[in-house]
C-alpha cells in the first residue's frame, strides 16, 4: 500500500530535494535577555529583547540565536485566548539556544553551559500554552523548487506545554504538521497532550539527534512522540519516563508499507527507550491501518528495557488486528526487563534479527534470550558489563545508514557511526567509504558500544 498521491509526492520531495541558492543572504537575528529597547536584532549589542521579534522577521535560511534563560511565548494565534501563545518557527528557520551573548559562531557554544528554556508555563495564573513551539509548513511548490531548507531546533529545552483541551490535543511541546525539521541536542520534558505529549509530528520529514525526551504524558497516544504519516529518524536519543494509554514513549500510525528507496520511514538508531509506561505498548505502539498503510518502525542498535504496560506488551506492541498490520523491525538490539501481564516484551508482529529478547519464545536469525548484564540495571546504567554476552554479538551487516546524521558530518549514507553516548560503533561497511570495517570485530547489541 502507498500514501495518497499528494502525500507520497510531498514526502518524496522532502526526502530527496536538494536545497538551492536562497533568494536572499541568510540573516542572523540575536535575542538577549535584558537587551536595550529599540535594537535591530542584527548583533549582540543591538539584540532584540524577545524571540518573537526575530521570528516574525526571519525567513527561509535565517537563524535566530537565543541567550541562556527561560523564555515564555507571548504572541497569540487567537487574540481572545491567552493559552494560544506559541513560538512559531517559520519554515526553513533555525532557532538556536545555548548562547552566552558574545559568540560569533554557533560552534563556540559549550553544550549545557548556557541552558536555554522555552517554557509554556504562563504567568498570572493563565495556565500553560497549548503548544510551546509550532512549526511552519513548507508549501509543495517550495519543496518542488528545492529552495526550502530544514527548520531546526538546536540546544533548547522545551517544557510546560499542555495540549489538553478540545481543538488543542496534539503536541504539547511541539506541534509540527508538515515541514522539514531537525532537532539537535534538545530536551523535551514535562509536556502533556491528548496525543504526542512532547511532540506531534505529521505529514513531513523530521530528524532528531542526541535528544532527551522525558517526563512527558499523553492521555491517549504517544507519551513522547506521536508520528502520523511522516518520515521520522531518531538517533542517539533517550526516551525515558514518559506515559500514555497507548505507546508510553512512541505512537506510530499510517506509515507507508514500503520505505522510499529502501529507507525506513520511522527508525530509532542508537537509542534508549526505558521506564516508559502505558496500558498497551509500554515503550512503543505501532498502529495498523485500514487502507493507507501500516505502522512500521525500525529499532536498530537500540535498548528497550524496563518499560511497563498494565495490560499488554511491556516493550513494543505492533497491532495486527487491522487490514494492514503493523510490524516492528528489531536489529542488533536489546529488549529486556520489560513487564506486562500479557506479552511482557513484545506483542504483535516483529522482525527480529541479531538481538537479545527477554522472552525466549521469540526467535529469529541471531536472536537469543540471554541476560545482557547491564552495568547497573536498577540504577539504569544500561552500558554493558565486561562479561556481557551482548559484546561483539551483533551483525555488522545490519548496521544501518546514519539516517539522523548522528555525528553531524553531513553524510547520511555512511554506516551508523556512534552509540548513544557518542562512542564510535565498530566495523560495518560504509557507502561513503568513511568508516570501513575492522576484521574480526563485531558491533555490540543495544544502544551502548562497549
Amino acid at each position: 500500500m502507498r500514501f495518497p498521491l499528494s502525500t507520497a509526492c510531498l514526502v518524496a520531495l522532502l526526502t530527496a530535494a536538494p536545497a538551492r541558492a536562497l533568494d536572499h543572504a541568510p540573516v542572523h537575528f540575536f535575542v538577549r535577555k535584558g537587551a536595550p529597547m529599540g535594537g535591530d536584532g542584527l548583533s549582540w549589542e543591538t539584540a532584540f529583547r524577545r524571540p518573537e521579534q526575530a521570528l516574525v522577521r526571519a525567513t527561509n535560511g535565517d537563524e535566530v540565536w537565543l541567550t541562556e534563560g527561560t523564555w515564555t511565548p507571548q504572541r497569540r494565534t487567537d487574540p481572545q485566548d491567552p493559552r494560544s501563545v506559541t513560538f512559531a518557527v517559520p519554515s526553513g528557520v533555525r532557532l538556536r539556544g545555548g548562547f552566552e551573548g558574545w559568540e560569533a559562531s554557533a560552534d563556540e557554544r559549550l553544550l549545557g553551559a548556557a541552558p536555554t528554556v522555552l517554557s509554556g508555563k504562563l504567568a498570572g495564573g493563565q495556565g500553560s500554552a497549548y503548544h510551546v513551539v509550532t512549526l511552519g509548513s513548507a508549501t509543495a511548490l517550495q519543496v518542488a523548487q528545492g529552495v526550502v531548507q530544514a527548520s531546526e531546533l538546536d540546544q533548547l529545552t522545551v517544557t510546560g506545554g499542555r495540549a489538553d483541551t478540545p481543538g488543542h490535543q496534539r503536541g504539547g511541546g511541539l506541534l509540527a504538521e508538515g515541514g522539514f525539521l531537525r532537532m539537535t541536542d534538545c530536551v523535551m520534558e514535562d509536556n502533556r497532550a491528548g496525543m504526542g505529549g512532547a511532540a506531534w509530528l505529521a505529514g513531513g520529514t523530521f530528524r532528531l539527534r542526541r535528544c532527551l525526551l522525558r517526563w512527558n504524558d499523553a492521555a491517549d497516544k504517544g507519551g513522547a512522540l506521536g508520528i502520523q504519516a511522516a518520515v521520522c529518524h531518531v538517533g542517539g536519543s533517550r526516551l525515558v519516563d514518559n506515559s500514555a494509554d497507548r505507546g508510553g514513549a512512541v505512537f506510530v500510525h499510517s506509515i507507508a508499507t514500503d520505505a522510499l528507496g529502501g529507507t525506513p520511514h520511522v527508525a530509532f538508531q542508537s537509542c534508549v527507550l526505558s521506564d516508559n509506561t502505558a496500558r498497551v505498548g509500554g515503550a512503543a505502539f505501532l498502529q495498523g491501518s485500514q487502507s493507507a498503510g501500516a505502522g512500521r518502525a525500525w529499532f536498530q542498535s537500540s535498548t528497550v528495557a524496563f518499560n511497563r504496560a498494565t495490560e499488554r506488551s511491556g516493550g513494543i506492541h505492533a497491532r495486527v488486528l487491522t487490514p494492514m498490520a503493523a510490524e516492528s523491525h528489531v536489529h542488533n538490539s536489546i529488549v529486556w526487563f520489560n513487564e506486562a501481564p500479557l506479552d511482557p516484551e513484545l506483542g504483535g508482529d516483529h522482525d527480529l534479527r541479531a538481538s537479545t529478547v527477554g522472552d525466549p519464545s521469540w526467535t529469529g536469525s541471531g536472536v537469543v534470550s540471554q541476560d545482557p548484564r547491564f552495568v547497573d540495571g536498577p540504577a539504569r546504567d544500561l552500558r554493558l558489563r565486561w562479561d556481557s554476552p551482548c559484546i561483539d554479538a551483533g551483525d555488522n551487516g545490519l548496521l544501518p545508514a546514519d539516517l539522523s546524521d548522528l555525528d553531524g558530518d553531513g553524510f547520511r549514507g555512511e554506516t551508523l557511526p556512534r552509540d548513544v553516548a557518542g562512542r564510535r560503533r565498530v566495523g560495518g561497511p560504509s557507502t561513503q567509504g568513511l568508516l570501513g570495517s575492522t576484521p574480526g570485530v563485531l558491533t555490540d547489541l543495544g544502544a551502548h558500544e562497549s
